[in-house]
């Protein structure tokens, strides 16, 4: 599947993403093709589902920033259907109810904050600042607990995760406020 770590500071965040894609039992390192796209002042990063992958990080078009106000209720209320929309324009057929695995996984940065989006779309935030998503994701958490800076925690992943590799991409987001 993919790597991809997140870490929430007070100044803004940072995700980093490998660069290996996985179809089948072949893996692809896909140069030139970023795991982590900045558009319309977000940073997007999924996990999971290639085609929905595709998607967000190329088709859609997020809804534009507001300056100010309650950012958790904007990602709810504007983004998360602005996603699904996209998702199904694209021709996704939404799996996250069924026993396979072909939701997705994502962190978005929108003014600098963070924020996971599970398979059926929930919206989280974690108090420790630290994030993953992807079959890697779960090494690149353990990896940052442990005092690993981002870069080191997605290689430390990649080792363990058959699913991950490559060339590891870092993209900052500062707060705006």
């Amino acid at each position: 599947m993919t790597t991809i770590a997140g870490v929430q500071h007070k100044t803004g965040c940072v995700i980093a993403a490998d660069s290996q894609t996985t179809w089948g039992e072949r893996p692809f390192n896909s140069f030139g093709i970023d795991k982590i796209v900045e558009r319309n002042g977000y940073l997007i990063a999924v996990a999971g589902d290639g085609r929905a992958a595709d998607i967000l990080n190329y088709s859609w078009k997020p809804p534009k920033v507001t300056a100010s106000g309650d950012l958790y209720g904007f990602v709810v209320s504007k983004v998360i259907p602005s996603m699904r929309k996209a998702l199904a324009d694209g021709g996704w057929k939404d799996s996250s109810d069924s026993k396979d695995d072909n939701g997705i996984d994502a962190l978005i940065a929108v003014r600098g904050q963070l924020f996971s989006i599970a398979s059926d779309f929930t919206v989280l935030r974690d108090e420790n600042g630290f994030y993953g998503a992807g079959s890697g994701g779960n090494y690149a958490v353990g990896a940052l607990e442990a005092g690993a800076d981002i870069q080191t925690a997605v290689e430390i992943a990649m080792k363990y995760d058959i699913n991950s590799g490559g060339v590891v991409q870092v993209v900052t987001q500062l707060a705006r406020r």
